[in-house]
């Protein structure tokens, strides 16, 4: 599983959170659940949590191509709604804790050796 998540500045993310929720929900399984949604768009899953001034925004694909596709979906999608505002979605990448685990582990191990001096 690929992940990803955005924080998006803004002060209608509830707004936003209800837009995508109730667009998407004609054609795919959508849940709301006060503050937060999920959306199942088949290429994968868009969790959104609306916030005081943040509408944040968690994704999970099977692979790095559906991760890029689904991006682009959501962005474009949440760009269009809120066209009176210009917001930014900046995704980054959400590893697993298990994988941060590996990566440090190998960090540690690779440590170039102190000079004796």
């Amino acid at each position: 599983m690929v992940r990803s998540s955005a924080e998006v500045a803004t002060g209608h993310a509830r707004r936003y959170l209800g837009q995508m929720c109730k667009h998407f929900g004609h054609r795919v399984p959508v849940v709301v659940t006060g503050d937060t949604g999920e959306i199942d768009l088949g290429i994968g899953v868009c969790r959104l949590e609306a916030g005081d001034g943040v509408l944040r925004l968690s994704l999970e694909a099977s692979g790095a191509g559906r991760m890029g596709r689904l991006q682009d979906a959501v962005a474009s999608h949440l760009v269009r709604f809120a066209f009176r505002e210009a917001l930014v979605v900046d995704w980054q990448p959400a590893y697993p804790l298990a994988w941060w685990r590996r990566v440090w582990k190998r960090v540690r191990v690779r440590r170039a050796p102190r000079s004796r001096g």
